[in-house]
């Protein structure tokens, strides 16, 4: 029912890590160009689960505001591709 889906806002859901990690195995992710995650408290371990997923192909945006990511995530954001 997802398929198509290009946008998916989650914001202020408590979406943890391993809701991040639900989130980047879900197959319907591979059509997302924009995904918003605003204040969510994924944390470092979270943001790898969404940069290792192969859903992230087509996206364009990735809203990380608020979501208690330590300052050296921005490395892992510079490597991602």
């Amino acid at each position: 029912h997802l398929a198509g889906l290009e946008e998916l806002h989650l914001c202020h859901l408590s979406i943890d890590a391993t809701g991040a990690d639900s989130i980047a195995r879900c197959p319907a992710a591979a059509s997302l160009r924009v995904r918003d995650l605003l204040n969510n408290p994924i944390e470092d371990e979270g943001l790898a689960h969404l940069l290792a997923s192969p859903g992230l192909r087509n996206l364009e945006t990735l809203g990380l505001r608020a979501c208690r990511l330590p300052p050296d995530a921005a490395r892992l954001l510079a490597g991602w591709e």
